[in-house]
């Protein structure tokens, strides 16, 4: 077996028969990298001359949970980019008033 990092994540080069009754073995550092286990299902898809298989947990919702999860919540992020955009504006507006309306009061 061989692998190697890439700039994403391990990658393994390992070989496996097909048995005569067309059946072929998860080898065991992809099942370990993965965290595939016994009642699994797997995918396979042809795409361009290759085969994909893609390995599905027994409950893929569940699996699913809290992969999108974040530091501060969406909202947070939300508020604060508004903040950001108010700024702009203001500022943007501040400097036309001053080169179209240079003798109005700041604070008119």
């Amino acid at each position: 077996m061989r692998s190697w990092n890439t700039s994403c994540d391990t990658v393994f080069l390992v070989l496996t028969k097909i048995s005569t009754r067309w059946q072929t073995v998860v080898p065991k550092e992809a099942r370990e990298e993965l965290g595939i286990g016994p009642d699994w299902s797997l995918s396979w898809e042809v795409r361009d001359g290759l085969l994909l298989v893609v390995p599905i947990p027994p409950d893929p919702v569940r699996a699913s949970l809290g992969m999108f999860k974040s530091d501060t919540s969406m909202v947070e992020e939300l508020l604060a980019e508004r903040r950001r955009d108010r700024e702009r504006e203001e500022e943007k507006f501040r400097a036309w008033k001053a080169k179209h309306h240079p003798d109005e009061d700041e604070d008119a």
